[in-house]
Parts: structure tokens; C-alpha cells; sequence
């Protein structure tokens, strides 16, 4: 008598390519064709419709699954821990011995898996090199991988382009990222029609039986439509199911809108019931900057999660290919950190980066790193960037001191630089996707700015304790320095994309802080006296920035193990207060990344 299954789950007969199936499995790859035929007879394939849940934490292990079609994702109390798509494996631990789960596991589309029992292994293990050696990769790879809140997702094989707006926009633009794509890999292009004409003659079942039957013969498979083509069919009675059932079928959803364009509100609908995580692109025509993106992420939002946006100026190739990066998980995402005047070293990096041109799709910062990120995001080239902050910086920043009751400085002159390179700009309608962090003071924990005013976050970012007065929220929350907690938030841009990850740091090199043995350090007029005399005392910039960047120091090594790539330009003898010297800084920055690059494998990058 066979167990009964929760709603969601369906026993599917074994297919015909079983054994290859499994065969291409890391556990079963070193094993001959008898063990794995041995291991067949006993494995579970199931369907898993889009939403439910495979296992949950606490669960008693039974066995491990492997996906054969479609995607998975891990979450601890709903915070998502990472995607497995078609090939991945998940509940591996189960192999081992009697465990509970750690994490649940859902499938994000709809899904097949083989279940493979954990009592059959270590019988073949025993008897057999093959399993075992196969067993060992699985526990070592395990061993080996980032922790799982920072683990890319796999990339996306099945990908839906829909036009958010009704437009004929999504169809060219799905059109171009296929050609683009097929370049590098095979890929194939679905359109509305097609899709129409399969519902059109067999219904939902038909079209389901046809992406999966094109999906398992290309590399990638983009599939464009309107709510209008959902509906075009005469044996479609329910456009909205058709559309949802498409929906249902793909790994990452492409919502295309243009900049000026109207919701269609049945397409929104439609994602709202099958609450698929969608990646906003929005169109611009030449000569438009980006403005009121935010009521595109508010429209979309409403109905389902928003995973990071695109803005596209038409007949761009470089936004393209930044589009193309972004749907096959191959984005490049840059991280700089904090460090007051050197973060100018980012400067020569940056220009260095794009000298080897290497892309840069994403961007995010700290303290001055989140400064200088912004400039990035807003379309600054690196010579743009260093003519404006030769002029915008001084040390006048620092001589502006009031009655110390929040901090020592009023903070208006660094508040009047900012607002000079930012104005009233939202980071929604940066061209690039940017994020900046804080330190929330009110729910102690690292905040990550994805939307509002660029300069209110930029100075919260940038807000070191004690120096410049803490930045209040619309919701009354305390922000200061980033870099208290994270100075380079690498694990930030990893957990957001699949992609390529480039850190730089500009403290995590530090000056030895040595001075004389004295009964007590000299302050005020005796500071100033001893300074004249040669004799080096610290100032309250250096304590406070020291002290400010303890904690984050010991965050050193995890910040470098999230990144591909990681450039510490040696600014240690540079002060955090050095703003009447950009151009050292950048230059410093330029000539530490190219020596990096030039001996660095950029093909790692896997850029389009």
C-alpha cells in the first residue's frame, strides 16, 4: 500500500533516462551501471507543484533528493538560505546517519525530484569505491562551501520575459537577450504566439509538456509574453491560468515595463497567485534619466517579491548585456568599503577594473565606500569621478566644530558635499542597482539601504560615531556608520546575486599606533605643543576611527572568503582625514588593482 502524499506531491513513474539521470549525480558519477541500476530500483520520483514544501526543519531525514527538473529553495523561518536548480542535490546529510532537518525546502517552480532512501548507500558503499568516493565529494564539498546564507543560487535555466506594461517591449527584449545568449550557450526563444498555439491545441497540460520538453533541449530557454497572448487562444477558458501555469514553469521571472508605461493589473495578477520573485527591468528612451521607478517596484511589489531592477536605455548594448548577465546569474557585483579619504583609492581601482574591462552590474558600499558607489551607480566614469572629488573635498570638512552634545562636528559641510553629487536623486533611479549599509542603532543590526534619497543614506553611511551626529529614518531609527559592524559587506552583494563578486578594502591594513610612554596623553594647547616639537600623539579622529572599525576589523577574512576577487590597495599610511589628496589615493588604488588583475583569470568572471 503506497503512502499517502501531502497536496502538491505526486508519485510520477520512473523515466525512461533513469539511469542516466542518475548517473550524473555527484554521489552516484563514480559508480558502475550495476550500483547505480541497484540504487534505482528503490528511488522515489515526485512532482512537486510550485509553492510546496518538500521537508521541514526539525523533520526526520528521509533520504536525499536530487532535482531533476525545476527549483528548489532553502529557508530557516522564512529567511531565504539559497536556490538548487536542475542536477543540484539537497538533504545530503541524510546519507550519513539519522538527522533531523536543518532547513526546509520548497520548490519555487514547479518541480520533479528523485528521492534517493538512506539506507540503500551505505549498503553500496560498502561494496562499492565508486558510491564511496562519490560520498566523500559530497561530504567535502559540504565542508568546503560558504556558509549557506551566502551561497549563490544556481543559475537560472528557464526564464520568463513578461510585459508588465502590455507592451511589445518584453518580445524584442527577449528576442535580443536569446541572441545575446546564444552566443555562449544554446538558447532557445518562446514567444506568445507559440505559447497560444500549444494552449490552442491541448490546453495547459500541452503547454506544460512542451516548455519542459524545450527546456530539457537547450542551454536556456526565454519565454516572452503578454496577458493578451495568454488569452488568445479560443481553448484557453481562463487566460489568467494559462498565464500563471506559465509562470509556474520558470526559474526566474523578467517583469518588462516601460519607464512611462501603465500596469497591467490582470499580468499582476497573475504573478500575485503563483508569488513568483521577479526582477523589474524598465525601459528609457535616449536621453531620459531614470525617474519614478519607485512606482513600478511599489505596483509589482504589491503583488510579489522584487529581487533587484535593471534600467535599460533603449538601443544600449552595455545596459543589454548587463540584462543578459543579470538572467543567467553572471552579473558582477563591486563592494567598497569604508576608510574616510582613502576610500579615493576605490577611484584607481575602479578605473583599473574598467581598463581590464571587467563590467560592473552592481554596486554597493560603506562609509566612503558607499560615497564613491553612488557615483558609480549614477553613471560617473573613474576620470569624471576624480575631477569632482579633487574639487568637492577639504579639510574644512573637519573644522566645524559645535557644543559636543551628539557628535563634534554639525556635519553640514560633509552634508553640503553630498547633497552637491546627489541632489534629490533616489537610489531606485540610479542606472545601476546599488545598495549602502548603516549600523541601526534603534534595533542594533546592519541595515541595508536598497531604496530613498541617495544623500540621506550615503551621509548615514558615511556618519562615524561620535565624529558627525547619527541620521534619523522616516520611521524614527537611528543610522550611523556602516563600517562599525562590516566595513566591506561582501556577504550583502553575494546573497543578492549569482554572479561574480569584487570586493576592496582600505583598512584592512592599519598603521601601527605606537607613542611615547607618558603618564598621560597630552590634549588640547599640549597636544599641539608636542605636535611642533615632532612628537606624534593621536588625535580624537584617530581614536574614534580606530575604535569605530574594531569590530568590523575581525570581519576581515569573511568579507575576503564572500568575494572572487579582493583589492587592498596599501593606504595605511594615508590619514582618514587626508581629503586634500585624491589623486595620490587613486592612483595608489590604480596601480595595487592592475597589478591584481594582470595576475588574475578573468575568465572566472564569465561575463557575456
Amino acid at each position: 500500500m503506497s503512502i499517502m502524499l501531502p497536496p502538491g506531491l505526486t508519485r510520477l513513474d520512473p523515466p525512461p533516462d533513469a539511469l542516466e539521470i542518475l548517473a550524473g549525480t555527484d554521489l552516484l558519477g563514480p559508480a558502475s551501471v550495476d550500483d547505480i541500476a541497484a540504487v534505482a530500483d528503490s528511488v522515489d520520483w515526485l512532482r512537486l507543484d510550485a509553492g510546496t514544501e518538500l521537508f521541514a526543519a526539525g523533520a526526520v531525514a528521509d533520504g536525499m533528493y536530487l532535482v531533476v527538473r525545476g527549483r528548489l529553495e532553502s529557508h530557516i523561518d522564512n529567511e531565504l538560505l539559497g536556490e538548487i536548480g536542475r542536477g543540484g542535490t539537497v538533504g545530503e546529510t541524510a546519507l550519513l546517519g539519522d538527522t533531523l532537518r536543518t532547513a526546509s525546502v520548497r520548490a519555487v517552480r514547479d518541480s520533479v525530484v528523485a528521492r534517493i532512501p538512506p539506507d540503500r548507500v551505505p549498503e553500496l558503499a560498502g561494496r562499492s569505491p565508486g558510491v564511496s568516493l562519490g560520498l566523500a565529494r559530497l561530504v567535502a564539498r559540504r565542508a568546503a562551501a560558504a556558509p549557506p546564507a551566502v551561497r549563490a543560487a544556481a543559475p537560472p535555466r528557464s526564464i520568463g520575459v513578461v510585459a508588465l506594461d502590455g507592451s511589445d517591449i518584453a518580445a524584442e527584449l527577449a528576442r535580443s537577450v536569446t541572441e545575446r545568449l546564444g552566443r555562449r550557450l544554446s538558447a532557445r526563444w518562446i514567444t506568445g504566439r507559440e505559447l497560444a498555439s500549444w494552449a490552442g491545441h491541448g490546453g495547459q497540460d500541452q503547454v506544460v509538456a512542451r516548455l519542459a520538453q524545450a527546456e530539457d533541449g537547450c542551454g536556456a530557454l526565454i519565454v516572452s509574453f503578454t496577458h493578451a497572448d495568454a488569452t488568445s487562444s479560443e481553448r484557453a477558458e481562463d487566460g489568467d491560468d494559462l498565464a500563471a501555469t506559465v509562470l509556474r514553469q520558470t526559474d526566474l521571472v523578467v517583469g518588462v515595463a516601460g519607464a512611462r508605461g501603465q500596469a497591467d493589473r490582470r499580468m499582476l495578477a497573475a504573478l500575485g497567485r503563483v508569488r513568483r520573485p521577479l526582477s523589474l527591468a524598465v525601459v528609457h528612451q535616449p536621453g531620459q534619466q531614470p525617474s519614478g521607478t519607485a512606482r513600478w517596484l511599489a505596483a509589482v511589489g504589491a503583488h510579489t517579491e522584487v529581487r533587484g531592477h535593471t534600467h535599460l536605455r533603449d538601443g544600449s548594448i552595455d545596459d543589454l548585456d548587463r540584462l543578459t548577465r543579470a538572467v543567467v546569474g553572471r552579473s558582477v557585483g563591486v563592494v567598497l568599503g569604508g576608510g574616510g579619504a582613502r576610500g579615493f583609492a576605490h577611484i584607481g581601482v575602479l578605473r583599473a577594473l574598467r581598463e581590464a574591462g571587467l563590467p560592473i552590474d552592481l554596486v554597493g558600499g560603506t562609509s566612503m565606500g558607499a560615497v564613491m558607489g553612488a557615483q558609480v551607480a549614477m553613471g560617473l566614469t573613474p576620470a569624471e569621478m576624480l575631477a569632482v572629488n579633487t574639487s568637492a573635498w577639504s579639510r574644512d570638512l573637519l573644522i566645524e566644530f559645535g557644543i559636543p552634545t551628539l557628535s563634534l562636528l554639525r556635519g553640514r559641510r560633509a552634508t553640503k558635499v553630498i547633497d552637491g553629487f546627489f541632489g534629490e536623486r533616489r537610489i531606485e533611479d540610479l542606472w545601476l542597482d546599488y545598495f549602502c549599509t548603516t549600523v541601526d542603532l534603534s534595533d542594533f543590526r546592519l541595515n541595508v539601504a536598497r531604496r530613498g534619497v541617495v544623500g540621506d543614506w550615503v551621509r548615514a553611511s558615511a556618519s562615524v560615531p561620535g565624529l558627525w551626529p547619527p541620521i534619523v529614518d522616516d520611521d524614527g531609527h537611528l543610522h550611523v556608520d556602516g563600517g562599525m559592524l562590516d566595513n566591506v559587506p561582501t556577504d550583502v552583494m553575494r546573497a543578492s546575486q549569482a554572479g561574480t563578486v569584487i570586493g576592496v578594502d582600505v583598512c584592512n591594513r592599519q598603521s601601527p599606533m605606537r607613542v611615547a610612554p607618558v603618564p598621560m596623553l597630552p590634549a588640547g594647547l599640549s597636544l599641539l605643543r608636542a605636535r611642533r616639537k615632532g612628537q606624534w600623539f593621536p588625535s580624537i579622529l584617530d581614536v574614534l576611527n580606530r575604535t569605530n572599525l574594531l569590530a568590523s576589523l575581525q570581519h576581515h577574512q569573511a568579507a575576503e572568503r564572500y568575494a572572487d576577487l579582493f583589492i587592498a590597495p596599501p593606504v595605511e599610511d594615508e590619514g582618514f582625514a587626508a581629503f586634500d589628496r585624491v589623486g595620490k589615493l587613486a592612483e595608489i588604488g590604480y596601480r595595487t588593482a592592475a597589478k591584481v588583475l594582470e595576475g588574475a583569470d578573468l575568465s572566472v568572471f564569465g561575463t557575456a
